[in-house]
């Protein structure tokens, strides 16, 4: 564990007759870098889902979740990588519910909207569709990709019942 590294560190820091981290410092640090280490754990996943190497991105994610599961942003990550990586219906349904539960968590999390609502596109359910794009675009008016966006919601709008 970090704990453990952090201890050993500072025993070998005393052999060798230097000052190691305090308990107090220690301790202060141990939750900062288990943070600040799983936030990199998603960068990593995402950089091993672009080049194709599932299997690591998927121990991200799980490592990620396991350090922050009320993390929206890794449950987004989750959709993600079931999206990419599932193959028919019950990857899809996999994808949907991580993005679900990533809004769920945090909807003002615009890339769980986003990605929600492109889901929800793709199966067809308009109305829901409408609703999530909708809502990520609020939440990010300078969006770059704004102009697609607004032509799916038209879409989702003239296609609804």
């Amino acid at each position: 564990t970090l704990a453990e590294r952090i201890a050993n560190g500072a025993a070998s820091l005393q052999a060798l007759g230097l000052e190691g981290p305090s308990e107090a410092t220690a301790a202060r640090v141990s939750p900062a870098f288990a943070a600040a280490t799983s936030a990199l754990l998603l960068v990593h996943a995402r950089d091993e889902m672009d080049i194709g190497r599932f299997t690591r991105a998927r121990a991200s994610i799980a490592k990620h979740l396991a350090a922050s599961p009320g993390s929206a942003a890794g449950y987004v990550a989750l959709g993600d990588y079931n999206r990419r990586v599932g193959d028919g219906d019950d990857a899809i349904d996999a994808a949907r519910r991580a993005f679900e539960h990533a809004v769920g968590l945090d909807p003002n999390l615009p890339t769980a909207q986003r990605e929600l609502g492109l889901l929800y596109r793709a199966q067809g359910r308009s109305v829901e569709a409408k609703t999530a794009l909708a809502r990520y675009l609020a939440l990010t008016p300078d969006a770059i990709d704004r102009p697609i966006i607004e032509a799916y919601i038209a879409e989702s709008t003239a296609s609804a019942p």
